[in-house]
């Protein structure tokens, strides 16, 4: 009766081992795929900003060559400012959204990690909060990743031709 009590407090002691472990790994995969698309959405934006003001200023620069080179050089020595590209404040205004946005950024993934942070100390030391979060599995049932791969049958072909080689065959051979 005593092995049966030890044995039945270390399966219960397992189990609830693997079932915080199992709620700490949801936690941790739910947190870095928020932070992943809160990375890639503001990194995304962050280059559209970029290439927009980019490629204004590029524009500017080609309208400006091109007044440039139909005024002649004597308009341009004479008047130098006037073929400035106008891009300046393109380009503050675009790296003022860049910051506001890696600002905004920071704070995102601060408040993900907090949360995340959180939820696995929550899952580890046992709050009721986080195991009712957590999906139980049905006694007798195993979770879909719990499945394991049985050791491929050896066939006699292959283990005749582990002979012919020299090799000693590592398990006795099936009958097919």
């Amino acid at each position: 009766m005593i092995i049966q009590d030890i044995a039945s407090n270390l399966h219960q002691r397992v189990e609830r081992a693997g079932q915080a472990y199992r709620g700490v790994r949801r936690a941790w995969r739910d947190t870095q795929r928020e932070a992943m698309a809160v990375v890639t959405h503001n990194s995304r934006s962050v280059a559209n900003t970029e290439i927009g003001a980019a490629k204004n200023i590029y524009t500017s620069a080609q309208a400006a060559f091109r007044r440039a080179r139909r005024d002649g050089l004597r308009k341009v020595a004479q008047r130098p400012g006037r073929y400035v590209p106008a891009g300046r404040k393109q380009m503050v205004a675009a790296y003022r959204a860049t910051l506001k946005l890696l600002g905004r950024t920071r704070s995102e993934l601060t408040e993900i990690a907090s949360g995340g942070y959180q939820q696995i100390t929550a899952q580890l030391a046992g709050s009721a909060d986080a195991i009712v979060a957590a999906p139980s599995i049905e006694p007798g049932k195993r979770s879909p990743g719990a499945a394991r791969k049985r050791p491929a049958k050896r066939s006699a072909a292959t283990d005749a031709g582990a002979a012919k080689s020299g090799r000693k065959p590592t398990s006795p051979p099936t009958a097919t």
